[in-house]
């Protein structure tokens, strides 16, 4: 990648590690997934 960046003249990301840093900033900031707008529960059943 480092030759590729000499090259051409530009920033080359390896995209490997940009998502397992963006993985670890989710994890280090605490972010979990809302569980406010989840499926309606269906109706419950009489059972007869």
């Amino acid at each position: 990648a480092e030759d590729i960046e000499r090259e051409v003249g530009v920033v080359v990301l390896d995209p490997t590690s940009v998502a397992f840093k963006v993985a670890e900033a989710i994890a280090d900031l605490g972010l979990r997934h809302s569980k406010v707008a989840r499926f309606a529960r269906p109706p419950v059943k009489e059972i007869k």
